[in-house]
């Protein structure tokens, strides 16, 4: 197992993924985005989504991954709102996927991967049931929504805290 996974921002404490629903004010497929969470030595929390560049900062790191989905919401809905034809807000798009800044980050989401995996953590698991959850939230929302125009709408799928695994292995 890889040990002191770290990027700029600290050592990293955890992974995930967050899924952009597209909706009626916000009709754009979005590939899931990625994230991590790094925890400085001043011990504040900063969560990174590698595919568009951002990070949110918050004292723990629940706070940050919240902060940072409201943060990849704004983002999302202030560029394809902007009056930019959307083949430029797509090639701005594949830019930021594309930049060699997120290289160390993705590095360590990917070592982090390995790690959980190593620890027997699926991940697929997590995000399926999310989304069973999310399905039976959505069909019960149905008929109360049918004529009511839903918000944009952001969550994060998954999050797995590196050092929870790493404490319960070593007890």
């Amino acid at each position: 197992m890889k040990e002191n996974i770290t990027v700029p921002t600290g050592k990293v404490v955890g992974i995930g993924k967050i899924k952009v629903f597209t909706t009626e004010d916000f009709p754009f497929v979005i590939p899931t985005l990625s994230f991590l969470v790094a925890r400085s030595e001043d011990g504040s929390y900063t969560a990174t989504c590698m595919h568009l560049l951002l990070d949110s900062s918050a004292s723990n790191d629940r706070d940050a991954v919240d902060r940072l989905q409201e943060n990849c919401k704004d983002f999302l809905k202030d560029l394809f709102g902007c009056e930019m034809d959307k083949q430029a807000v797509w090639a701005e798009l594949h830019e930021l996927i594309n930049s060699k800044c997120a290289y160390p980050y993705w590095e360590a989401y990917r070592d982090v991967q390995y790690n959980l995996a190593e620890k027997g953590v699926d991940l697929k698991f997590e995000r399926e049931k999310f989304y069973e959850e999310r399905i039976r939230e959505l069909e019960a929302q149905i008929e109360t929504m049918r004529n009511i125009r839903a918000p944009m709408e952001v969550h994060v799928v998954s999050y797995q805290s590196y050092e929870a695994c790493e404490s319960e292995a070593a007890a």
